[in-house]
């Protein structure tokens, strides 16, 4: 049985929006559809649970009653007309009731698999006729609620002809985001509800809903209502214990009696031994709707600064985590309530040996937001004018389903396994996990080396090659099964070399033992 959710619950989950067809029918109009518990991954969207909830955003251009229906396919979905029932996993609707601007429904259990790939769409009908399906929407469900993984952090796209220079150095610069960046990645036409640009930064668009009460006959009376959103941006440091919040609050509607006053608060979390707020600027006290409003075209509307504690252990590591919250001043007995604001706000942070650069100011900070990509590209080069197209060849067949690399299935290396490889590390939810230890480096060089002996021959001026790199506990030596990495003869300078950038890119993005990371071709 289908269970709706009430349209009073704040958006808690990162979601992904889009505008659904502008000729949906008979003014009945799905405007967004949005996967609650959840994340949005290069522009799909990752439930991290089997049990999700989808949520269609309506216009309020209704005819009385309605209804919101749902449909879950599997991929890959028939168009939009008539979906054949035996590819349909589930369908359910709800009421929308005069008012509402959005419905939610909840999947049952036993409905949906962890790691399968599906489709969803929605639509609104009502007393005038049916409306039509919006356009099918990609989601990719997770194991569960809280074994999703992290949004992918990936540089922007390249165009084929443009080089990067790769850096073989410490950077000097912390990656950052502008207000405009964030906003008009999460908060503006089909954009995901977040995004993380780099290891340091991460911007995250969260609904809120609360009411505003009153009291009758001695008992507490709903007398409205406001709702809207609070666009968060969390700033790590390279070279400092410190980290940086920013908030901007957007007013969506306010009905009925208005609130007294608003604040939006933030809190460090109990679980953050040694971490403190440094100073908090901006509008950090209670104010008024209509003094929110008036400053909407602020960017920024509060700044709040932190700082580590030591930390501790070999890496010098403290987590901390901030909470965020709204405090509303009721009208008519001054009293206060507070609802929590659902956004990211952990930081790690470490002065770790394993960084090479950086540490001389007491160490850094990262966001735990995202999965971390080292990006490449077929044109890239490094400072001194390396290119890298055959590590870029070889990654990229080591990554593509249906490859021909070394070891072969059945080849001499591992005569008596035969299934076809599935190599880890091209996928944000199948990264790949650095270590720093010597004893497992040489010895996935050793079992690759092993490799490029049997099956490939030597030719001057090359090395062997392997992926997932030694650097990883995905690495040849701990491959799962055995033969499930690649190898092959790159020229040496090559190889070197880009050893070189990716040690640089562990230092420059502070990836410590045990951190994940994943592998964008682009």
């Amino acid at each position: 049985m289908n269970t709706p959710i009430s349209t009073a619950a704040g958006q808690s989950a990162a979601a992904r929006s889009s505008t659904a067809d502008a000729g949906a029918g008979r003014g009945q109009v799905v405007e967004k559809l949005v996967v609650e518990d959840g994340k949005t991954v290069a522009g799909v969207s990752v439930a991290t649970t089997r049990t999700p909830r989808l949520t269609a955003w309506v216009s309020a251009a209704r005819d009385g009653r309605a209804r919101a229906e749902v449909q879950i396919a599997h991929k890959p979905a028939k168009t939009a007309k008539v979906l054949g029932s035996d590819r349909v996993i589930w369908a359910g609707q709800a009421a929308v009731k005069p008012g509402d601007s959005r419905v939610t429904l909840q999947v049952p259990k036993k409905r949906l698999k962890a790691g399968s790939e599906l489709k969803w769409r929605a639509r609104v009908s009502g007393a005038t006729g049916d409306g039509r399906w919006t356009e099918w929407r990609d989601l990719i469900v997770g194991a569960s609620k809280t074994g999703g993984g992290g949004i992918a952090t990936s540089a922007a796209s390249d165009p084929a002809p443009i080089r990067r220079v790769l850096p073989s150095k410490g950077a000097t610069v912390t990656p950052s985001a502008t207000y405009q960046q964030c906003h008009s990645a999460t908060s503006t036409g089909n954009a995901p509800y977040a995004i993380t640009p780099s290891r340091f930064a991460h911007c995250r668009y969260s609904g809120w809903k609360i009411p505003v009460w009153g009291i009758r006959s001695f008992l507490p009376v709903k007398i409205g209502d406001i709702e809207g959103h609070q666009l968060t941006y969390i700033q790590g440091t390279i070279d400092r214990r410190e980290f940086k919040v920013y908030k901007h609050i957007y007013i969506d509607r306010v009905s009925g009696t208005i609130p007294t006053g608003l604040r939006f608060a933030s809190t460090i979390a109990s679980n953050s031994p040694g971490c403190s707020a440094v100073s908090a600027t901006g509008m950090t006290g209670e104010y008024t709707v209509a003094q929110w409003q008036a400053r909407a075209g602020d960017a920024w509307h509060i700044e709040e600064q932190y700082t580590s504690g030591p930390g501790t252990g070999y890496h010098n590591k403290s987590d901390c985590t901030v909470n965020y919250s709204m405090v509303v001043k009721h009208p008519e007995d001054s009293t206060r309530s507070s609802t929590p604001i659902y956004a990211d706000g952990t930081f790690r942070c470490d002065r770790s040996p394993q960084v090479k650069w950086h540490n001389k100011r007491g160490g850094g900070c990262v966001h735990n937001a995202g999965v971390p990509s080292f990006t490449m590209t077929r044109n890239d080069v490094n400072e001194k004018g390396t290119k890298f197209p055959d590590m870029y060849d070889h990654i990229k067949r080591a990554l593509t389903a249906g490859s021909v690399t070394y070891p072969k299935p059945g080849g001499k290396s591992y005569p008596d396994l035969l299934q076809a490889k599935n190599i880890p590390g091209g996928v944000w939810h199948n990264p790949l996990t650095r270590h720093g230890y010597e004893p497992t480096n040489e010895g996935n060089r050793t079992t690759a080396g092993v490799v490029c002996k049997n099956e490939i021959k030597k030719e001057e001026g090359t090395d062997c090659d392997e992926f997932p790199f030694a650097s990883t506990l995905q690495g040849a030596t701990r491959a799962n099964p055995p033969h499930n990495f690649s190898v092959d003869r790159i020229e040496s300078v090559q190889n070197q070399d880009h050893g070189r950038v990716l040690k640089a890119w562990y230092s420059n993005n502070r990836i410590l033992n045990g951190d994940k990371y994943w592998i964008d071709i682009q």
